[in-house]
């Protein structure tokens, strides 16, 4: 039986199926979580694309990459039919009001109290088929009672877009949120290469897009209307 062979993640070099880390470039090819000099290296060879970066030694830290908040915000409306309906689509304009930042006049976003709004990451990030990522807020800004993600902290293994941000103001005041202030942390995990890259309805986005209807949901909702 022939033995199979790979390329190192980092350099190319052919290695062997069981070597662990490449002869050329020593970079270990075992599954696990990268640490800072990793990264770094992943994003000088663009197998992990992060960009804009206006400061690398000031946003990567031990264990992940810090990121900053866009200028473009997305309230969820008061909609006139008292309800959202998981099941259907709701055009954007329906669903949120905007409300767009000029970056360059330093104005800040306030988060009202027990309001939640989505905002973006100023970086475009775009993942490999071999890495997955987790997003966090930064500790900084949960002791100040900022909530940057609800349940979608998951990076999907090749996706490329801006990340969304579910921001939520807990608390009993306004909080300051100002364009290009760090405010979350992501963190890579190298895995097997998967046979199915993301390839869903918010790749390559530019801005935050609306939910799509819940196509397993709206199957139920239509069972359900049968009987």
């Amino acid at each position: 039986m022939t033995r199979k062979n790979k390329a190192c993640i980092l350099c190319g070099a052919t290695l062997s199926i069981d070597d662990l880390t490449c002869s050329s470039c020593a970079f270990p090819q075992q599954e696990r979580t990268l640490v800072d000099w990793e990264i770094r290296k992943l994003i000088e060879r663009d197998i992990i694309i992060v960009e804009p970066i206006i400061n690398l030694r000031e946003q990567l830290n031990s264990g992940g990459l810090d990121l900053r908040l866009d200028g473009f915000f997305r309230e969820i409306r008061y909609m006139e039919k008292g309800s959202l309906d998981l099941a259907e689509e709701t055009p954007a304009h329906q669903l949120y009001s905007f409300n767009d930042l000029e970056i360059d006049k330093g104005e800040c976003y306030f988060l009202q109290p027990r309001k939640f709004v989505l905002g973006q990451s100023f970086e475009y990030v775009k993942l490999p088929d071999f890495i997955t990522g987790e997003l966090s807020g930064r500790s900084s800004l949960a002791k100040s009672g900022i909530e940057v993600h609800a349940t979608a902290g998951r990076v999907a293994h090749g996706f490329g877009g801006h990340l969304t941000f579910e921001l939520k103001n807990p608390g009993e005041i306004p909080v300051k949120l100002r364009p290009l202030q760090r405010i979350a942390s992501l963190m890579f995990y190298l895995t097997q290469k998967v046979e199915t890259p993301y390839k869903g309805m918010f790749q390559h986005q530019v801005r935050i897009k609306s939910p799509k209807p819940d196509n397993d949901l709206r199957k139920l909702v239509s069972y359900f209307r049968r009987q």
